[in-house]
């Protein structure tokens, strides 16, 4: 799970870290993982939905110049040179946004459903990330959710200063 990440470095969504919550889809008898976790950001929740929609915002913290992302329900998606792709099921901004979502090494045709929740928390001044991500093949859970630490939340964070709370 290899692509280019831009900046001369290589982007990879490998992890040894975190336990994979695994179930088996009965009809394909695949076994199947959700992601589910949350993040702060010190930022409006507007702030942070357009960092997942806005072009030249994703163009910044993925350092490509490739990358895809529209707030239009429908559009489809590409992050990190065609690594990461997709197509956005429903969106509420700036407080919901649902993909179809999959990385190039998954197999043929395999999507998972992730959902983003930006929620405002007043009391403090910052934005929580609720993320879910359900469907991902098994044996990509760990990697997978590293790889959002990693190449969304740490990248997001230090582009645009948003820091944790």
């Amino acid at each position: 799970a290899s692509g280019g990440g831009g900046g001369g470095g290589k982007f990879s969504f490998k992890s040894t870290t975190g336990a994979a919550k695994t179930t088996t889809t009965a009809a394909a008898g695949a076994k199947t993982g959700t992601i589910a976790t949350k993040y702060s950001f010190r930022c409006r929740p507007q702030d942070l939905f357009e960092c997942f929609t806005v072009p030249p915002r994703a163009c910044a913290y993925t350092q490509s110049g490739s990358a895809r992302v529209s707030p239009a329900p429908d559009a489809e998606f590409s992050l990190y040179d065609g690594l990461i792709t997709g197509k956005n099921v429903a969106v509420d901004a700036p407080k919901t946004l649902k993909q179809k979502w999959r990385l190039r090494d998954w197999p043929d045709g395999h999507f998972s459903d992730v959902t983003l929740t930006f929620e405002w928390q007043a009391d403090k001044e910052y934005t929580l990330l609720r993320l879910r991500q359900t469907n991902v093949p098994g044996d990509a859970v760990d990697s997978t959710k590293q790889g959002w630490m990693r190449f969304f939340v740490e990248r997001i964070r230090n582009v645009f200063g948003y820091v944790k709370v």
